[in-house]
């Protein structure tokens, strides 16, 4: 099994997630796996996910912060730049379309 893409784990938790048509949401009632999804189904749950990840590109202050006391400068200092560096490449990875 190859490993998947954040968009595609974003996309699949999005599936898993999804009003079944039974009155529940997720569970034992998911009538089609999927990687049995039409292409056109598959390419709007892809959608959807790289549209949630793309609303977190810019994080809240309070993410701001929380990384920049994780995410220090070389010296391990709080760095915010660095925070926020580290947060970009990392979205901009989960992004990637390979």
């Amino acid at each position: 099994m190859t490993e998947s893409t954040m968009v595609e784990r974003v996309a699949r938790a999005l599936y898993a997630r999804r009003p079944n048509g039974h009155g529940s949401v997720g569970g034992p009632y998911i009538i089609e796996p999927f990687e049995g999804l039409s292409h056109f189904a598959w390419s709007e749950h892809m959608a959807a996910a790289r549209a949630a990840i793309t609303a977190m590109r810019e994080p809240t202050e309070q993410m701001k912060a929380m990384g920049a006391q994780s995410c220090g400068d070389e010296r391990g200092n709080p760095d915010e730049i660095s925070a926020m560096a580290c947060w970009e490449v990392m979205i901009h990875a989960a992004l990637d379309k390979t």
